[in-house]
């Protein structure tokens, strides 16, 4: 019994860690969801993120609408490199670059529950309402699923109306207004009813 109870304790014991590597590296781990793949970023990456932040209709929504130079953005991906508080991807589909995705938390990914996410789908040859969805989905698996998060926010800017009602259709509620914008969130329980209502557009 006692070597029965220690093989047992060892497993479970290793699945824990296991459990905690796979949180614990989110960021470095690709995912494919609903026709995209989310890749961790790369220096080759960075020329089609930058084109994409410094274009009118992605720098418009921005909360920093400041214009990214290459150095400026050397700087961000240096500082982003290995973080536990946040991670960040560019977005894929049909093997083009298509969009940019990031989930951050207040410490470290694996030891949060409640996280903000961001991003955006950019000008590329491959561009439909559907890939706008299929980030939504992508974002949310990897915080209730991966993370086990209890909450999920993003944050809009306050006059954004169009951008705060088209996630309030997808399931957010609006949390409160602050000085930087609007801030919706979903919790976990809501979660599977927000799911199945974007689903229905990948049947």
């Amino acid at each position: 019994m006692k070597s029965s109870y220690a093989l047992v304790a060892r497993t479970g014991f290793r699945r824990c860690e296991a459990s905690l590597k796979e949180k614990t590296d989110i960021g470095s781990k690709a995912f494919s969801f609903y026709g995209i793949e989310l890749r961790p970023i790369g220096a080759r990456d960075l020329p089609a993120l930058r084109r994409w932040r410094n274009s009118d209709v992605i720098n418009q929504n921005m909360l920093d609408t400041s214009f990214i130079t290459p150095e400026r953005q050397i700087m961000w991906y240096k500082s982003i490199l290995g973080r536990e508080d946040q991670a960040h991807w560019v977005v894929w589909s049909q093997g083009v670059r298509t969009g940019y995705s990031n989930i951050k938390g207040k410490g470290a990914l694996h030891e949060e529950q409640n996280f903000e996410v961001g991003g955006y789908i950019g000008a590329s040859s491959i561009r439909h309402v559907l890939l706008g969805y299929a980030l939504i989905l992508a974002q949310w698996h990897i915080g209730f699923e991966e993370l086990k998060a209890e909450t999920i926010d993003i944050l809009i800017k306050g006059d954004n109306q169009r951008l705060i009602e088209f996630n309030e259709r997808t399931g957010y509620r609006r949390k409160e207004e602050t000085a930087d914008g609007m801030r919706l969130s979903l919790a976990r329980e809501e979660y599977p009813a927000a799911q199945a209502r974007l689903l229905k557009y990948f049947k």
